[in-house]
């Protein structure tokens, strides 16, 4: 995967601004977590959400190597159920679902759930 997409350059083309919250729906092992957080520059919150624990701690294990743990926020999630985030209502500023789209019978719900949390100003970004 790393050979067809560049997380860095995806992340400079998109409206991130320091100090923002940053939902990535689907985020593995952080392929864009982590370019996310850099492009924050410890200014903000990247809330990775996955639904495999493993992958989430081989996130964890990258942050720190990295040095934007303190910004990252790992949470075991099942994206097709209603609140599956358990993030609240309009808390997020962008929501990045990568490769998630095409993997799941249930398109809507997770759709649903990233209006859900977004803020009425917030960004929706489809990569699939």
């Amino acid at each position: 995967m790393t050979g067809i997409l560049n997380p860095q350059a995806v992340v400079q083309s998109l409206p991130i601004i320091e100090g923002m919250s940053i939902a990535d729906f689907g985020a593995g092992s952080g392929f864009f977590s982590l370019a996310l957080a850099h492009s924050l520059n410890n200014n903000g919150r990247v809330i990775a959400l996955d639904a495999s624990e493993k992958a989430l701690d081989a996130l964890n294990a990258r942050a720190k190597l990295e040095k934007v743990s303190t910004i990252i926020e790992t949470i075991t999630a099942n994206l097709e159920k209603p609140r599956g985030s358990k993030l609240n209502n309009g808390s997020v500023d962008m929501v990045l679902a990568s490769n998630i789209l095409f993997e799941t019978k249930n398109k809507e719900a997770i759709l649903k759930e990233a209006k859900r949390i977004l803020k009425d100003t917030g960004y929706l970004v489809i990569i699939d």
